[in-house]
């Protein structure tokens, strides 16, 4: 039976464009391979190429090292590492299948003197989805079943 897992962060204090380049770049890759690249590209080693924006994020550049959304990527494949582990899957064989992103909510700051509501800061959700093979729980039921009936038989005949 086939699962689906999600590992989920929302409200981030990351730009989406930045975040949605990162995500592009280690999509289709397995968990191992996209956590060695992100590590290379905070180390300088190597760099985020920007795809889906054609003259760059900023300044007409076309590639770059957006510190802030590879680490918090990678905190979210941790979290994705976690909840396979929970669910009794594999975790060396997760592959990053898809992933949602979104604006997150902006917060209001007041200023009662000039009764101005401004918005602070960029807020950005994000959800990275994967399947895993997991066993049908009906047999852990019944393998479960099975166990309590011998022992309580084991407990009649004494």
């Amino acid at each position: 039976m086939e699962r689906v897992v999600i590992a989920k962060i929302r409200n981030a204090r990351v730009s989406l464009k930045d975040l949605r380049e990162v995500a592009l770049s280690i999509k289709n890759k397995n968990v191992n391979d996209a956590e060695k690249y992100l590590k290379k590209v905070l180390e300088k080693r190597d760099f985020i190429p920007y795809l889906h924006y054609p003259h760059g994020h900023k300044h007409g550049i076309q590639a770059g090292y957006p510190t802030k959304a590879i680490k918090l990527m990678l905190r979210l494949i941790k979290q994705l590492r976690a909840n396979v582990k929970n669910l009794g899957g594999n975790d060396s064989e997760i592959k990053i299948e898809r992933f949602d992103l979104g604006r997150g909510e902006y917060p209001l700051v007041f200023n009662y003197a000039r009764f101005v509501k401004s918005h602070r800061g960029k807020r950005t959700n994000i959800t990275i989805y994967t399947t895993i093979k997991v066993e049908k729980t009906e047999e852990k039921k019944e393998q479960n079943t099975a166990e309590t009936n011998k022992v309580e038989n084991k407990t009649q005949t004494q």
